[in-house]
């Protein structure tokens, strides 16, 4: 046990008994929505399982808390243990921690205990044996990156997520490759391991225990598409399996939403504006206000072309909304993307193609796929990308700084989030 900057604070080990509600309380509070934002969108995660699930994913791991006598758990973090592949290395791999869920409450904050709770996660990890580290960062979370920069983090790569909800561009991709003659299949067990085994070895983050990983109940199962020295596959995780995550806000309450009434004065308000703006572009033209009416046309015609683009997003968030009980399976992820030979991308896009179609089957609202900016395949999703997250590898061993930078063809582990 250490005591904090915060005289009351203890750090010790995660007690399920005791603190598995205390910490999904914690971190339904931190949000990846910016406070400026707020006003107008909110929401949280919500765990479908015990707080500690995700860390008994891993071959090894730990759960800090930051405890206070007075106000219950102010602090967390998580370290995942596990072997992986890291091509820096001199033997090509490492035991290396995977640090997720460092959180500190708002009355704690800028008072070090984020710092203590890093600290002591890199002291459990190397007494776990582990050489390496490395996290996940939101790109705009720039309070969180000076704060790993300091513990001798660099950043490894920058993740640009690419994702959508379902579209109709996937028939076309389906329909090009029966007419290039692809070859397209299902494969799960130990099929699935013997091939991605084979095509994902010496890849930067690509863990060990991958036969663990497929055996999950969250595995969905691996697309492989080929033609004939072409080869590419794709594999499907349950995004949600674990955490999921409700919009609590979007303008208004989300509970507001399931209130007939309002609803129905909410979309008669909605559109009596729009009614009463169309009547006015037509008063413009009848009164001969030729510069006016083009103009409002104009503006018009700019806010529908902003409206229908957003329309996806704007579908999705009015599920989310519903979302309070954490049933729905918001997303499903694309991992272990595999492409080579000449026609490698024409079979990506048809596995993948076939991946959001088994997706879609299975009831997700949305699909995702965690890639390199670099990253060469991005294209065979044919979505553009949400955000921006940096990922930030350190060495404990004294002479290891300045890594460099991963491959963009780095291994993405579904159980890394």
């Amino acid at each position: 046990m250490a005591l904090s900057a915060k005289n009351d604070v203890i750090l010790r080990e995660f007690d399920a008994s005791l603190d598995d509600d205390r910490c999904k309380e914690l971190e339904k509070k931190a949000t990846m929505i910016p406070d400026r934002l707020k006003w107008l969108v909110d929401g949280h995660t919500i765990h479908k399982a015990n707080f500690d699930y995700k860390i008994n994913m891993f071959p090894a791991g730990f759960i800090v808390v930051a405890d206070s006598p007075s106000l219950g758990i102010v602090g967390m973090i998580c370290g995942a243990i596990k072997e992986i592949s890291l091509r820096c290395q001199a033997n090509n791999s490492v035991k290396a921690v995977y640090i997720f869920d460092l959180r500190v409450a708002a009355s704690h904050q800028k008072a070090g205990l984020g710092a203590q709770l890093l600290t002591e996660a890199h002291r459990r990890a190397e007494k776990l044996g582990a050489q390496y580290a490395y996290l996940t960062v939101n790109g705009d979370n720039e309070k969180a990156q000076r704060l790993f920069t300091k513990f001798g983090y660099t950043e490894c790569s920058t993740r640009f997520p690419v994702g959508a909800s379902f579209w109709r561009k996937d028939a076309m991709a389906l329909q090009l490759a029966c007419a290039n003659g692809i070859e397209i299949k299902k494969i799960q067990g130990q099929d699935a391991f013997a091939m991605l085994d084979a095509e994902l070895k010496g890849r930067d983050f690509a863990p060990a225990d991958l036969q663990d990983v497929l055996r999950s109940d969250f595995y969905l199962g691996t697309y492989v598409a080929s033609t004939g020295d072409s080869f590419a596959s794709v594999s499907l995780w349950d995004g949600s399996g674990v955490t999921t995550f409700w919009i609590s806000r979007f303008l208004f309450p989300a509970e507001w939403y399931a209130n007939l009434w309002f609803v129905v004065g909410l979309s008669g308000i909605g559109l009596t504006l729009t009614g009463a703006w169309i009547a006015h572009v037509f008063r413009l033209f009848a009164a001969g206000s030729t510069r006016w009416f083009l103009g409002y046309s104009f503006l018009t015609a700019a806010v529908a072309l902003i409206v229908n683009k957003l329309r996806p997003m704007l579908a999705f968030v009015s599920i989310m909304i519903k979302n309070k009980d954490g049933n729905m399976k918001t997303r499903g992820r694309f991992f272990a993307v595999v492409e080579r030979g000449p026609q490698g991308m024409e079979c990506l896009k048809a596995a993948v193609a076939h991946g959001k179609q088994e997706l879609r089957r299975l009831g997700f609202l949305a699909w995702i796929c965690n890639l390199d900016v670099k990253n060469g395949t991005r294209g065979a999703f044919q979505a553009d990308g949400n955000f921006v997250a940096k990922l930030m590898h350190k060495s404990f061993a004294p002479a290891k700084e300045n890594l460099p930078h991963t491959s963009p063809d780095d291994f993405h582990d579904p159980r890394d989030i």
